[in-house]
């Protein structure tokens, strides 16, 4: 009996009883299936969506996670006394593993402890979310729009030269301590330096004009991208005044000082002009602004805790982007010192 009622409720729409209730039942089912169909047979993209609301409320949102960084100085980190602690309590549980038979689980679980310490995780997601927003996010938005061959060309030509980048770094994992005296990593360093500043600027001004976009979205960036490429003009010069500066003289150290504070602002801002871009003209849909809105804000927060420390861990482990970012750091905080060293010196004097 429940089997036929439940056939029969199933099946109703079939039925071709002439009864007021049945055609009523079979107009509701035509509703839902014209209903449902829509969204079966919908594309990815939403040429409707208009991302402006969003990123402005996103924009908002960013700027909370920064300043608490900053202000609050939530990014601590483990090293020196505490490196050592752990090393001798290593060596302690090594050599009574050796003794107790089992010194082989002892090496694979020491492995896997080091292999998910932090100083190892939080430079990979370093990398992760920054290739991600360098070139993911341009090559998905590519691939989602039938228009846009040449920000897919840009995008894969750009991923390839990250991914060697980070694999450069990786295949013989190190520490920023060991990686500071190998000159072989100093590579990345220059190219995700001055490839961003240049290359990206250069791609989208040559775009917008190529492509006659003259509306206020590119006009604006057209501006933006026209002056950080102007700044990064400037990058050059003050690289050069330092290579022909005397050592001994503290215009050099103010020349390093302001190539690393340069070098900073320079290294990040192209790729949050590209994001911001892409989020404003190419949105697809409102889930994928809001996905790449998430990573943009962790993005952001975790470049901002390497400047809002006293020393970052020398024992993190050298990707790509971790080591760039402090070399910046390192660079910025030195070239200062020696300001200040020289500035008392040449008072003491007079």
């Amino acid at each position: 009996m429940n089997n036929y009622s439940f056939i029969e409720v199933i099946g109703f729409p079939f039925n071709h009883k002439n009864n007021g209730s049945t055609s009523l039942n079979f107009f509701f089912w035509k509703v839902i299936l014209f209903l449902l169909f829509p969204f079966a047979a919908a594309s990815i993209v939403d040429e409707s969506y208009s991302s402006s609301q969003d990123v402005y409320d996103a924009l908002l949102n960013t700027l909370f996670p920064i300043t608490f960084v900053i202000l609050f100085n939530v990014s601590k980190y483990n090293n020196g006394e505490s490196e050592k602690k752990v090393d001798s309590e290593e060596n302690e549980e090594s050599e009574e593993a050796k003794h107790s038979g089992k010194y082989g689980e002892h090496e694979t679980r020491i492995l896997r402890e080091k292999l998910l310490a932090k100083e190892n995780l939080l430079p990979l997601l370093d990398d992760l979310l920054y290739n991600t927003v360098t070139w993911v996010i341009p090559l998905i938005v590519s691939f989602s729009y039938d228009d846009l061959l040449s920000i897919k060309i840009f995008s894969v030509i750009n991923a390839c030269l990250h991914i060697t980048c980070a694999i450069h770094a990786l295949i013989h994992p190190m520490s920023i301590d060991e990686a500071e005296r190998h000159k072989r990593i100093q590579v990345n360093f220059f190219f995700l330096i001055f490839f961003p500043i240049v290359a990206i600027p250069v791609f989208w001004i040559v775009y917008i004009v190529i492509n006659h976009e003259y509306d206020l979205t590119s006009t604006i960036f057209l501006i933006l991208f026209g002056t950080t490429l102007f700044l990064s003009f400037g990058l050059f010069m003050l690289l050069f005044m330092f290579i022909f500066a005397d050592p001994e003289d503290v215009l050099s150290d103010y020349f390093a000082f302001y190539l690393s504070a340069s070098g900073i602002f320079l290294f990040y801002t192209p790729n949050i002009l590209q994001a911001l871009l892409i989020m404003l003209k190419w949105p697809i849909n409102f889930y994928f602004v809001k996905t790449f809105v998430f990573i943009l804000i962790l993005s952001l927060t975790r470049n901002t805790s390497y400047f809002n420390v006293d020393e970052v861990p020398r024992n993190f482990l050298a990707s790509s982007t971790a080591y760039t970012q402090w070399e910046l750091f390192d660079q910025k905080r030195d070239s200062k010192k020696e300001i200040d060293i020289k500035k008392k010196r040449n008072s003491s004097v007079v």
